[in-house]
């Protein structure tokens, strides 16, 4: 989140706590823990500790199309294709810092 302005500006609004980010039916999963002061740390598995946030996707093809721009998600919670869960400040933040893949990979 340093090197992005954007990323950069929305992690110092993130509040502290733990998302954790699942694909079904078995993974892979991941977790992210925030520190309420713009430092993020992100881990593999599953949160060892009850997560403030999760992210869960259908499968490994929806979140694929979904992090490469292929998906619109509003219409995927529609769907039941990807689920959110918890305190909302922290999905919502995480979600304009992950819209923002698609421009760290070109």
């Amino acid at each position: 989140m340093q090197f992005d302005p954007v990323s950069k500006l929305v992690g110092q609004q993130m509040p502290a706590g733990t998302l954790e980010l699942n694909v079904l039916p078995a993974g892979p999963n991941a977790h992210i823990v925030y520190d309420g002061n713009g430092g993020a740390t992100a881990y593999r598995g599953k949160a060892t500790t009850t997560p403030t946030g999760s992210i869960t996707f259908r499968d490994c093809e929806k979140a694929n199309l979904l992090f490469n721009g292929k998906l619109d998600g509003f219409g995927a919670i529609a769907t039941g294709d990807l689920k959110l869960k918890g305190l909302i400040p922290l999905i919502e933040n995480t979600n304009v810092i992950l819209d923002r893949v698609a421009l760290y990979l070109q």
